[in-house]
């Protein structure tokens, strides 16, 4: 079962993946949620969480796929959606794709704006409300993120399903 789901495969071709430390294990989930909203049929529900979205189905996932050896897994064969999956993320997330907080903000976007607004008014008042659900992050950060999601979003037509 755990070496069929595709969140193992595309995590493993990605990133050094782990589930040791509270920053790795953020990390996983966000590139799961992402990986999902891309096209992944990995079936989690993701619900909204201090760091962003969340699946606890996915949390005992990763779990049992560790204690069965599957989180490290070299050289992971992919299929093509898999494939392009991953290359979506990485032309998303570039050299963020090993920083916890970066992934954060940038899955937290995502989530909370399924939609980008295209008037300006519209922009600030999303940046509102994401400063309101992240202020851990700066204004400039969150204006960052937003448009990069934009961007990506505009180019590959990826809008939440």
């Amino acid at each position: 079962m755990y070496q069929e789901n595709p969140i193992i495969r595309i995590a493993n071709a990605l990133v050094s993946v782990s589930i040791d430390d509270f920053d790795s294990r953020l990390k996983l989930q966000k590139i799961g949620f992402l990986a999902q909203e891309m096209g992944a049929d990995i079936g989690f529900t993701f619900n909204w969480y201090r760091r962003g979205p969340y699946s606890p189905s996915l949390t005992r996932t990763l779990y049992s796929a560790e204690e069965l050896g599957l989180l490290r897994m070299p050289n992971p064969q992919l299929s093509a959606s898999e494939r392009k999956i991953a290359e979506d993320l990485r032309e998303l997330l570039g050299s963020d794709l090993e920083n916890p907080k970066a992934l954060e903000l940038i899955a937290s976007v995502w989530y909370l704006l399924p939609g980008i607004p295209q008037q300006e008014e519209d922009k600030e008042r999303a940046l509102d409300a994401l400063v309101e659900q992240k202020p851990q992050f700066t204004r400039d950060e969150l204006r960052e993120a937003l448009a990069r999601v934009a961007s990506f979003r505009e180019k590959h037509g990826k809008l939440r399903s």
